[in-house]
């Protein structure tokens, strides 16, 4: 009888668990640019073939800085509404180390907005690198800076008020060569119902067996 109550009460607990925000977006460049451009001087192509898999975004820089942005849906737009709380990329670094591989979160063109180092050296080795970020987008400044996150400078909006309304999305690296990216992606984490009955509250329970 005792094994049956606890099989009972595991699948009660399982009602709890719930994704509350969208299933995400990624991008592996295989029918195009998807909304992602070149900046500063940056000169991005896509390529059929080499990626992880497939297409693949090459970023190819005329001084040093390598620059891809996304300022349309669903790269911009209310990531704190939307419940967007994990970033990843996959990285190829070619003709060189790559630096300060990083990327910006901006409210809009004016403000210089938020930054997050993923590492300091990309290394060219002929690979694939992942890349990611987890975060709370209602975070205040300081919670964001205590997690890695740097406001880049000038004229400050918080970071709560640039995850709710984000104007562009870009990734940064110095490198001497080019740069592969895929996999470019936006989701959530799963988000899971723990009750640990500090409350006395057991209505979420019960111990009728259907």
């Amino acid at each position: 009888m005792r094994k049956i109550s606890f099989f009972v009460i595991l699948m009660f607990a399982s009602l709890g668990v719930a994704q509350v925000c969208p299933d995400g977006v990624s991008e592996g460049f295989e029918d195009g640019p998807a909304g992602w451009v070149g900046a500063a001087a940056t000169t991005m192509t896509v390529q059929s073939g080499g990626g992880n898999p497939g297409g693949y975004a090459e970023l190819t820089p005329s001084s040093f800085n390598t620059v891809m942005q996304g300022a349309a849906f669903p790269w911009a737009g209310g990531w704190a509404s939307d419940g967007v709380d994990y970033l990843h990329v996959d990285l190829a670094f070619f003709g060189g180390d790559a630096s300060n591989v990083r990327i910006r979160v901006r409210f809009n063109a004016v403000f210089s907005g938020w930054w997050y180092v993923f590492t300091t050296v990309g290394p060219s080795d002929g690979g694939w690198h992942h890349y990611h970020v987890v975060f709370d987008p209602t975070w205040s400044d300081i919670q964001a800076e205590a997690a890695g996150w740097a406001f880049g400078g000038g004229d400050a909006v918080s970071f709560a008020a640039t995850m709710a309304s984000v104007g562009y999305l870009e990734l940064w690296s110095v490198t001497p060569g080019s740069v592969g990216v895929d996999n470019f992606s936006l989701g959530c984490q799963q988000r899971i119902f723990a009750d640990g009955f500090e409350s006395s509250d057991t209505t979420k329970w019960s111990n009728f067996a259907p």
